[in-house]
């Protein structure tokens, strides 16, 4: 009876061959998981320092029950952007215990000169428990200055607003002068004129608004509230943009009966 109950364990966990040895299962061969680079596309920026260049290092899931760790050394490397002038030279190491993305930030130079698009590249190298699939992408830097023959990126809010009364509801519409090759991002708040934040409207503190790719100009919703009234105003202000420069900054909202 022992015998016959320590055979019954046995199978299963392995298996009963000829002569009464147990077969045990071939351990997992465990393919090292794929990373890869992808690029990215950004206006420069202007009025001096830097800004973040962001690329996203990302490893492919492994098979149930293989590890997720691995490490995979990076570089930049000079397009016809020139590191120590456009940008700043890095290298280093990315490291996995878990899955998930990594980011390698470069930081590019912002400026006010007129000079054609420009490119670097990062490249993935010295893999340890890793397999590089993609190893190098681009970096675009797109000009977003003025040139001696036209102006550049230039964002804009209108002057002289309407939000007609009594909708529950206005957009205030902010502008490029051309198409967005990139997003172009800005903050937005209100301020109180004759109508009142919190009683008019619904003011907004600080809103970070992106112009997406390919257009030339968003709509910023303002919720109207019951004490509003024909006849008032309120302002509309814009700062910190990340490309180019602001036209005009601030504006009035005027709410009209219709």
């Amino acid at each position: 009876m022992r015998a016959r109950v320590l055979a019954v364990v046995t199978a299963a966990v392995g298996s009963v061959v000829a002569g009464g040895g147990v077969a045990t299962a071939a351990p997992a061969v465990c393919a090292p998981p794929e990373v890869s680079i992808a690029g990215v596309r950004h206006y420069e920026g202007s009025e001096g320092g830097t800004k973040s260049f962001a690329f996203t290092v990302t490893m492919a899931p492994p098979e149930a029950g293989c590890p997720t760790t691995g490490s995979v050394r990076y570089r930049t490397v000079d397009g016809s952007a020139d590191a120590g002038q456009d940008y700043v030279a890095a290298t280093s190491t990315l490291s996995w215990t878990t899955p998930g993305p990594r980011v390698v930030a470069v930081q590019v130079a912002r400026d006010d000169a007129y000079e054609p698009d420009e490119t670097f590249t990062v490249e993935l190298f010295g893999a340890r428990g890793v397999t590089i699939a993609a190893d190098t992408a681009t970096a675009t830097v797109l000009n977003d200055d003025a040139s001696a023959l036209g102006i550049g990126v230039v964002v804009a809010v209108p002057a002289g607003g309407i939000c007609w009364w009594p909708s529950d509801h206005c957009t205030i519409p902010v502008h490029l002068n051309t198409i967005a090759r990139a997003p172009v991002t800005l903050s937005l708040r209100t301020v109180d004129g004759t109508a009142v934040g919190g009683k008019d409207y619904v003011p907004i503190k600080k809103q970070v608004v992106t112009i997406p790719t390919g257009a030339d100009h968003v709509d910023v919703p303002v919720e109207l509230l019951s004490g509003a009234a024909p006849g008032q105003y309120f302002g509309v202000e814009i700062t910190d943009v990340n490309a180019g420069t602001i036209g005009v900054a601030r504006g009035r909202v005027t709410l009209r009966e219709g």
